[in-house]
């Protein structure tokens, strides 16, 4: 159990967990034995109705989600980590703790709930702008390709 580097959960369209798995490293080779482990109870022909799997880094498991459960299942970027991936790239802490305001704020309405693609896309935009380039600790392109990068995950 303390080798373990993170948890893994698979649940249904209703929260049940499907599968679960404590690996040992952060390998894909792992990730690949839970979902074909829960391949058999996954339902690939939702008569049009999207299915995804949601991930801490999307692009690194999106090929393999693709040969795994075919075309059926997208992938999409987890949104604590969408906000993550801004801050770490602001270094002062007050303009920090704003944005991730801003961006919590972008992805929820005041009930919780989550906004629609083209609101949530439209508020991030306007999250990331206001940060000014004296704020941050990379360059304005990585800025922006990180900007644009996570609008793709939300589409």
């Amino acid at each position: 159990m303390k080798d373990a580097k993170m948890l893994q959960l698979f649940q249904n369209e209703i929260g049940q967990i499907i599968g679960r798995r404590l690996p040992c490293s952060e390998n894909n080779k792992e990730t690949r034995a839970l979902f074909e482990h829960v391949k058999s109870v996954v339902h690939t022909d939702t008569g049009g109705e999207e299915q995804f799997v949601v991930s801490d880094n999307a692009n690194a498991v999106r090929s393999m989600v693709s040969d795994v459960f075919g075309a059926g299942v997208g992938v999409h970027q987890d949104l604590f980590h969408v906000v993550q991936r801004f801050t770490e790239k602001v270094k002062d802490k007050t303009e920090k703790k704003l944005l991730a305001k801003r961006l919590h704020d972008s992805i929820y309405d005041v009930d919780g709930c989550l906004r629609s693609p083209a609101q949530m896309s439209e508020r991030i935009k306007e999250a990331v702008g206001s940060v000014s380039s004296r704020h941050l600790n990379c360059s304005d392109h990585e800025w922006m390709g990180t900007l644009n990068n996570n609008l793709e995950q939300i589409k």
